[in-house]
């Protein structure tokens, strides 16, 4: 028979040495610096964004990112700055959009997911605007400027319909050589999202998986047996992809997938 007093002392001895680095960096990590501070919008504009929901890139000693609101157009911002605060540059402002239900530009706006630096151009998405009001997929480098590698295709009110493509990619990007990968949150055929394929040079565009569509249960709980409205960046290892879906799945409550 195990011996349990025996099991407990040795999985706390495991646990000690696995979070012992944590540990250490959590004592380590307390002294907190404010590298900038985002000014003042008032009519929603400002030179540099506010409200940067998604996280950093690293690149060296510069740090990237977005804003989501503000900029001189309202629409958000990509900016930059170094790793100590210091040379806060905004890049670039996503323009205004024209429209009421539908505001459309030419290269989207308000991105919520993090940028992607290859050393020479930086990639991103932008969950809303855009020809069709649901999203692109961009490039902006100091040669050529802001590029649109791709717009997703006109999904019904508020881009909760259904499409060929997705709509509203509020994820970051994966890039393998010249493919990069992301999720749609909504659109696609089903209107329950999509994964996609780009290039970073062709502007070629794959639909690679389209979620199904949701279906009510006895509870009214919205059920598939997949998953629907992907959030998250996807995870690349070899010739795998792995990701969540916030939704859906056999409970409702999302699911956790992996594809090839």
């Amino acid at each position: 028979m195990t011996n349990p007093v025996k099991n407990q002392f040795l999985l706390s001895v495991l646990l000690i040495v696995a979070l012992s680095p944590i540990l250490t960096g959590r004592i380590s990590a307390q002294g907190f610096t404010t590298l900038h501070t985002f000014t003042l919008a008032p009519n929603d504009n400002n030179s540099e964004g506010r409200n940067p929901y998604a996280g950093l890139t690293l690149a060296g000693n510069l740090l990237f990112g977005t804003a989501f609101d503000a900029g001189q157009h309202g629409a958000g911002a990509v900016f930059g700055l170094n790793t100590d605060g210091s040379g806060f540059t905004p890049y670039f402002s996503f323009s205004q959009a024209v429209g009421s239900f539908f505001p459309t530009n030419w290269e989207g706006g308000h991105p919520q997911a993090p940028l992607i630096f290859t050393g020479t151009a930086l990639y991103g998405t932008a969950s809303q605007d855009g020809t069709n009001s649901t999203g692109t997929v961009y490039e902006l480098s100091v040669a050529t400027g802001v590029k649109v590698l791709h717009t997703f295709a006109a999904a019904g009110f508020d881009f909760v319909g259904t499409n060929s493509d997705g709509a509203s990619p509020v994820a970051g990007l994966v890039l393998s050589d010249t493919s990069l990968y992301g999720t749609a949150a909504y659109g696609g055929p089903k209107g329950s999202g999509t994964i996609f394929k780009g290039d970073d040079t062709s502007l070629v565009f794959t639909n690679l998986y389209n979620f199904t569509a949701l279906q009510t249960n006895r509870v009214q709980t919205y059920t598939n047996g997949d998953g629907a409205n992907p959030l998250g960046r996807l995870v690349l290892s070899g010739n795998m992809l792995y990701g969540t879906a916030s939704a859906g799945g056999t409970n409702g409550n999302g699911t956790v997938f992996s594809m090839t």
